[in-house]
């Protein structure tokens, strides 16, 4: 299992063994991951359902300029 960075996984989460977790994904409560998941993916149910995409221009800023754990983590 690959899990790309500043992905949110949800509790009681399956993910089957072999599968990609892209960049910014993230994964809802009680859902089964069998196959690969796309890079900003919002991804909820057993049928591995893709309810949306997060704003990827966005995503990119604040991981570029380290905005996400600065307000917590200073020094990153």
């Amino acid at each position: 299992v690959f899990i790309g960075d500043s992905v949110w996984i949800g509790m009681n989460v399956n993910i089957i063994p072999g599968v990609t977790i892209g960049n910014g994904a993230i994964i809802g409560m009680g859902t089964t991951i069998s196959k690969d998941v796309a890079e900003g993916a919002i991804v909820v149910n057993n049928t591995q359902r893709v309810i949306g995409h997060r704003d990827f221009e966005k995503f990119k800023y604040l991981t570029e300029n380290s905005k996400f754990f600065g307000k917590y983590f200073p020094n990153l």
